[in-house]
């Protein structure tokens, strides 16, 4: 069965041509989605990091764009890296699994690599430096000079570049194989690797880090229910391969053992990764592809159990793999196709409808800024269809910070901006028909940017009396280069005992006319303690009319008794 690697170029690359041109097609006619436009965002200032993400997928965007701005531009980073993550990936193969017959049946029967093969999110650059590392470490595997020992520090580099999630790879395969810590060409990796990586932790350090704090302290988290883990675990058997997965999986169990640090390294990684999430299921939302990294290893596996398998049941395997690959044609058919029953399914309304949405938008709002409460995917769609003009998002406490909150919102300072939100606030507020979602424009008419002001609690407790009357002394810093006119302007404190169980206060005027940059000024004010006991997280906030209570102070454990 083993065909030399040598052979099979030529129709591994004929392969990847159809692969590209089918991917340039999908690009050209399927609507940007809500994260894609949010990570175009990034591209339009470069940087060493991001609130949600290190730099890699704001490279490749800006790189695409250099040619233009558009769904294909701004995705031709994706389908460029996916060819080579082909291509690369045949190599890392082991030698016995380099038949290319059944590496592209495998590669095409897996969903999520038909989805960030053109959809452009830090996944895509996350699968490619992974496969790279794969090949990096089966050549350092081989022989542990120092060019390969420098291409594998690069390809690690890459992965955390890419998405923090690239460190799992890394892992289990030093699991895979402990003794690499005896190894001085290892250590040289680890110094590379953290020498390569001070820039976006100087970059985390500058912003205080945004990144470490919302996923450690600030998220707050849900009531653990099973579909969690059962959606989790659902999730696992569609993107690997609706058909195949459950039988491949089964088999994995059963297969024979295999002494070989590179084989060992694969199968630590797939099992590895799965674990890890499946763990993770048990305190939040796991979104399926989260997994990606374990990818290629899962492709090892199967071809491995294919060279492995009585030729009925690879016969039975490799139907079960073309089934796979029909489904995911027919619904990539579908999801690019105009008027296709696609279109009545919520999840692909934001390809087919966000740009006319936008549109409608834009044809009441030209001219004004746009203030997006509670929605960076809105503000950021918004941005990429009309990027000459100013919008932004404006996360309150019942939402989530995202990369807007890091910007500077001088701009909108003072001026008449649109607050478009989901529901009707006012009766003079516009109603923005559309099939993708309905919006509300409610005219401010002196906007005041104060996500960035900042509150401290001085004489902060951590275990209260419930139902208690405290006094709480606060410190009120705005540390912006420009000044908030504190008319209408106010405090508020919530008490979050998870994500949708809170209770916020009313509203306490502030005294100042207006904040001066630089402005630092302790206040004291009452706040009431929950009537319940529990364990909860306390935030103090600035709350504006109309827009919500902000992220202000940092969230503060507390136990009341």
């Amino acid at each position: 069965m083993q065909v030399s690697s040598q052979k099979n170029y030529k129709p591994l690359f004929l392969f990847i041509l159809i692969w590209l041109a089918v991917n340039i097609l999908q690009a050209c006619f399927t609507g940007i989605d809500g994260d894609e436009a949010y990570y175009w965002t990034y591209s339009q200032h470069l940087q060493w990091g991001y609130f949600d993400h290190p730099p890699m997928v704001a490279l490749f965007i800006k790189l695409g764009e250099i040619f233009g701005h558009g769904y294909f531009f701004t995705r031709l980073g994706t389908i460029l890296l996916s060819g080579a993550t082909i291509f690369f990936g045949f190599k890392a193969l082991p030698e016995k699994l380099q038949n290319v017959r059944w590496y592209i049946l495998a590669f095409t029967s897996v969903l999520v690599f038909h989805i960030y093969s053109f959809v452009t999110t830090p996944d895509a650059p996350l699968f490619f430096f992974t496969v790279l590392f794969f090949y990096a470490y089966k050549l350092y595997l081989g022989n542990g000079n120092f060019k390969n020992t420098i291409f594998l520090a690069f390809t690690i580099v890459g992965l955390l570049y890419s998405k923090y999630h690239g460190v799992l790879p890394v892992l289990f395969v030093f699991v895979s194989n402990p003794k690499l810590i005896l190894k001085r060409s290892a250590w040289l990796i680890v110094v590379i690797v953290v020498l390569a990586f001070i820039p976006h932790l100087y970059w985390q350090y500058q912003h205080d880090w945004p990144t470490v704090r919302y996923h450690l302290f600030e998220r707050n988290q849900e009531r653990y229910t099973i579909d969690k883990t059962s959606n989790y675990i659902l999730g696992q058997l569609l993107i690997f391969g609706p058909l195949t997965t459950i039988v491949a999986l089964i088999c994995f169990f059963k297969s024979k053992k295999i002494n070989d640090l590179y084989f060992r390294a694969h199968q630590f990684t797939f099992f590895g990764v799965l674990v890890f999430f499946l763990l993770s299921s048990f305190k939040k939302n796991i979104e399926p592809h989260w997994t990606l990294v374990a990818g290629f290893s899962f492709v090892v596996l199967l071809l491995n159990l294919f060279i492995q398998s009585k030729e009925k049941f690879k016969k039975i395997l490799t139907w079960l793999a073309i089934a796979n690959i029909v489904l995911i044609v027919a619904a990539r058919i579908l999801i690019a196709v105009p008027n296709s029953p696609a279109k009545n399914i919520d999840r692909f309304k934001v390809q087919i409808y966000s740009h006319s949405w936008a549109d409608s938008l834009y044809k009441h709002a030209a001219g004004t800024p746009v203030v997006f409460v509670d929605n960076y995917s809105y503000a950021a769609l918004y941005r990429y269809y009309h990027p000459d003009q100013l919008s932004t998002c404006y996360s309150s406490i019942y939402y989530r910070k995202n990369n807007f909150n890091l910007e500077n919102h001088g701009d909108f300072n003072n001026k008449r901006v649109y607050a478009s939100r989901e529901i009707q606030i006012a009766d003079d507020d516009i109603k923005i028909e559309s099939d993708y979602v309905s919006a509300f424009l409610h005219p401010v008419d002196s906007f005041k940017a104060i996500s960035g002001l900042k509150i401290n609690w001085l004489n902060k407790t951590e275990v209260v009396k419930k139902l208690q009357n405290i006094n709480v002394e606060l410190e009120l810093i705005n540390p912006m280069n420009y000044p908030i006119a504190a008319n209408n302007l106010s405090l508020n404190y919530t008490f979050f005992k998870s994500k949708n169980d809170y209770t916020t206060s009313v509203n306490i005027p502030v005294a100042e006319k207006q904040l001066q940059p630089g402005y630092k000024k302790t206040v004291v004010i009452p706040i009431k303690t929950p009537v319940t006991e529990g364990n909860y997280r306390l935030i103090f906030s600035f709350n504006e009319p109309s827009l919500g209570p902000t992220f202000a102070s940092p969230f503060y454990e507390l136990t009341v008794r």
